[in-house]
């Protein structure tokens, strides 16, 4: 600079004011950032040359960018009051001008400063710019007092520059103008609160049609009571049901629900229902091919039985064969009978899991049902549930012939395997095969334990799905193959 004159600016508004980047681009202006950074140009014995940009330039810069004006409006008055409190201090070694003065007075400004500038364009205020500058200086008090400490610390160049030709006639048309549009909004708003009116007609439409629907699940509970009659374990069953439908119907009269959730519900529903009719299928295959084994033991133990009077008639009519090969006929005669009683075992299982899920047109009265059925509270411990005979007896980790041979009591009360794990057995610590620890499982997951449910009943129900493990056994593996 010539003279040894400083000229600066704050970035914060050069970034707003085309005069000053101008000026930048020539090297006529340097910027700062913060205030604290002019003490060392302060003490120098040179001139500093302070430009800041005027209000009405700001409101021409943010109506341009369509920038939120009161969120502006915050950072103008904390950088310039910072502006004010520093001329106050250096007063007599600044000059503070306004860029917009520099560029229509240059020759002034090269006089007193000494430095010789280029010739500048002085843009025109727009009028939207006049009426918002001279409104907000009249509203907001502490714009006002700002702008006031501001001209009183200005050198000025020349008299009326930042004076506005805005008369109060056009104040008055933009307050106008500013009503008019509030009125359209309150219209906007007006429209909105009739579209949610309508919107909640249609939501009570929704839940009058939810009450159709629960009076049709009521009307089928109904007949399907008519229809069959159910024995011990379906009519306590069914008591609990129209308990939970209950409840679940005064829920549905108190709740709205759209037309998305019924459509996903009837989705759900019927989802599994066909899944049923899957299930119901493979265990038709299950019990045919179960009646065909039990009719080829039969028939082995017929022609076993035949063998086996023979041969006692001939141990009997021979005094060849001695007591130890008695014995060992016998053993195996006895065997065969567990093998066979066993086998019947199974295939009354079976039986009765398709007559349970014959009785499945309970499911279609809507998954609502089917969530309550899940949720029962077991009230009788020695009551068994068909859901958990056919979860138990289909579980890889419950094995009938294992159990049978290590619990050799079972076999002799003459009692299913899987009914004695599920009423006694799991209560006893007993384990359904090698392979699931039912006393380790509810140590390790002592929620399982307070619900009081049979431990492989839970994990087969929501163990598997949430990643539980079954023994000891697999934790460790889980660990190893983790490690590897």
């Amino acid at each position: 600079m010539e003279n040894n004159v400083s000229i600066l600016s704050s970035s914060w508004c050069i970034q707003y004011d085309k005069t000053l980047q101008t000026m930048q681009n020539r090297g006529e202006v340097c910027s700062f950032g913060k205030f604290d950074e002019l003490d060392e140009f302060v003490d120098k014995n040179g001139k500093l040359v302070l430009i800041y940009t005027s209000f009405y330039d700001f409101v021409e810069s943010l109506i341009a960018r369509e920038t939120l004006f009161t969120k502006f409006l915050e950072s103008w008055l904390a950088h310039f009051t910072q502006l004010v409190n520093f001329a106050r201090v250096n007063r007599s070694k600044i000059i503070l001008v306004s860029s917009r003065d520099i560029a229509i007075n240059r020759t002034s400004f090269e006089n007193i400063s000494g430095v010789s500038l280029s010739e500048l364009e002085v843009p025109n205020f727009s009028s939207s710019t006049k009426l918002l500058a001279n409104y907000t200086s009249q509203v907001n008090s502490d714009v006002r007092k700002l702008l006031e400490l501001l001209d009183a610390l200005t050198t000025p160049l020349s008299e009326g520059v930042l004076l506005s030709e805005t008369s109060a006639y056009d104040v008055e048309v933009f307050l106008q103008a500013q009503e008019k549009k509030s009125a359209e909004l309150s219209s906007e708003i007006f429209e909105l609160t009739k579209a949610l009116s309508s919107t909640q007609e249609a939501l009570d439409a929704e839940k009058q049609a939810a009450k159709k629907l629960e009076a049709m699940i009521f009307d089928l509970n109904n007949s399907l009571l008519e229809e069959e009659s159910f024995n011990k374990y379906s009519l306590s069953t069914l008591s609990e049901f129209d308990s939970k439908i209950a409840t679940l119907k005064n829920a549905l009269e108190e709740s709205e629900f759209d037309k998305r959730r019924y459509r996903r519900q009837r989705d759900r529903v019927e989802k599994k229902n066909q899944k049923i009719e899957e299930e119901l299928s493979l265990l038709k295959v299950v019990l045919s091919t179960k009646d065909n084994e039990l009719k080829r033991n039969a028939e082995l133990l017929g022609q076993y039985e035949a063998n086996t009077l023979v041969a006692k008639k001939s141990a009997i009519a021979s005094t060849k064969i001695n007591e130890r090969q008695k014995k060992s006929l016998e053993a195996k005669v006895n065997e065969l009978q567990k093998s066979n009683d066993k086998l019947f075992a199974e295939l009354s299982l079976i039986r009765k899991e398709n007559d349970g899920m014959k009785r499945s047109r309970l499911y279609s009265a809507g998954q609502v049902i089917k969530k309550a059925k899940n949720k029962l509270n077991r009230r009788d411990e020695l009551r068994l549930d068909d859901q958990e005979i056919s979860l138990v007896a289909t579980s890889e980790y419950f094995n009938i012939k294992w159990y049978l041979e290590t619990y050799p009591d079972v076999a002799e009360a003459g009692i299913h395997p899987v009914e004695h794990y599920l009423l006694y057995g799991a209560a006893e610590g007993r384990l359904p095969s090698p392979n699931f620890d039912g006393k380790w499982y509810l140590t390790r997951y002592p929620d399982v334990e307070r619900a009081g449910l049979n431990p492989l009943v839970h994990y087969e129900t929501y163990g598997r799905g949430e990643g539980r493990v079954v023994s000891p056994k697999m934790l460790a593996s889980e660990a190893s193959s983790k490690k590897n």
